[in-house]
């Protein structure tokens, strides 16, 4: 095994630069974690979960945060069944939908009824037998309140584990 000496004041000013362990860790060939540890070293005041969670796509687009508090319509029972059957809270209270591309047009409806902004977004994956690319549409939504009231309806949080 390799030891790798690391230039920690380099490394400090790179994090201070860029603001991302990640991106500091590939750029001096090491881990996020010792990173980290280099910074806390140093009392580099790190951002907490939350304040790294709000960078991204909580709260970045508008979208009707209020729209799941009641079911009281047919199209909202029906949401909220297609989320049951194909849609996953993660541990970050992000709305993840991902669905072959084929049934895009029902993530542009759901948009629709949620009156959100939020881009759809393309992933593509490689079978593993037959080594075929598929292409799948997905949407991600990071909103506190509105994972919270899908909770409340009984939608599972990380049911992939379940």
């Amino acid at each position: 095994m390799k030891l790798i000496i690391l230039n920690e004041n380099l490394i400090i000013q790179d994090y201070i630069k860029h603001k991302s362990l990640k991106y500091v860790a590939d750029l001096h060939k090491t881990y996020p974690k010792r990173i980290r540890n280099i910074l806390k070293k140093h009392n580099i005041l790190l951002p907490s979960t939350k304040e790294i969670a709000s960078r991204f796509s909580f709260n970045k687009y508008k979208i009707n945060e209020k729209y799941f508090e009641t079911i009281d319509t047919e199209e909202k029972a029906y949401w909220l069944g297609f989320i049951a059957a194909d849609g996953c809270i993660t541990g970050r209270n992000i709305l993840s939908i991902v669905l072959n591309s084929i049934d895009e047009e029902l993530l542009l409806k759901f948009k629709q009824a949620l009156s959100a902004e939020i881009p759809i977004h393309k992933r593509y994956n490689k079978t593993p037998v037959s080594k075929i690319l598929n292409e799948y549409s997905c949407i991600s939504i990071g909103n506190l309140k509105l994972t919270k009231d899908l909770e409340s309806h009984g939608i599972i949080r990380k049911k992939l584990i379940v």
